[in-house]
């Protein structure tokens, strides 16, 4: 299978990041075809939250959790 990584760059922190998933699920969820969990069934919830809008956890979670 091919893989392609996929740079991210956190909007509050600038913490930059990769990740590697498959070619044919990217492109299929690039193009709105594919919904990104069944696209990336292999990553994290976490992981699929950065590479839609970008946030690291720890700033998403500084940002939108309660404690």
């Amino acid at each position: 299978m091919e893989k392609v990584d996929i740079k991210v760059k956190c909007p509050k922190c600038n913490d930059e990041g990769s990740l590697t998933v498959g070619y044919d699920g990217f492109i299929k969820w690039r193009d709105g075809g594919m919904l990104i969990q069944q696209a990336f069934p292999e990553l994290s919830a976490d992981d699929r939250e950065r590479l839609i809008t970008g946030w690291c956890t720890s700033c998403w979670d500084d940002v939108f959790c309660d404690d």
